[in-house]
């Protein structure tokens, strides 16, 4: 895992609120688990993406409501790789209704050309580091 955020849940899966839930980033995937019991933590899920290189960072959009989540990937725009072929930083953007079914709904294609690298959410933006690189 190079990456994980984790919250006390509070999203639309009632059967977790309340619990312990972490978000992680792991090279080619979102895999979520129930970390309530630290002696038995649980995989919910662990979905991959088309463009999948390297699954670096992400963060959960709203913190009260946990429906959405947007995730980086910092090798797809590199390795030319699925959305990330031309170049542009690519955001994916997850519905975490489902914690045992996350779905990858949608993307953001950013107009400029780098590797995305971290997100965060504040005051209702999102920010996102990326690194320049060389462009053929």
């Amino acid at each position: 895992m190079h990456d994980a955020q984790c919250l006390i849940y509070r999203g639309p899966d009632k059967v977790f609120r309340g619990r312990e839930i972490c978000y992680g980033y792991n090279e080619d995937s979102l895999t979520i688990y129930d970390v309530t019991n630290k002696k038995a933590p649980v995989i919910l899920s662990n979905t991959s993406y088309e463009g999948a290189a390297y699954t670096h960072q992400g963060v959960v959009l709203d913190p009260q409501n946990q429906q959405y989540l947007l995730l980086d990937d910092e090798y797809d725009e590199y390795g030319k790789v699925g959305p990330g072929i031309p170049g542009n930083p690519i955001t994916y953007i997850w519905d975490i209704s489902s914690l045992r079914a996350p779905k990858q709904t949608g993307l953001y294609k950013s107009a400029t050309r780098g590797i995305d690298h971290n997100q965060y959410v504040a005051n209702g933006f999102a920010y996102e580091l990326r690194h320049r690189f060389p462009c053929a």
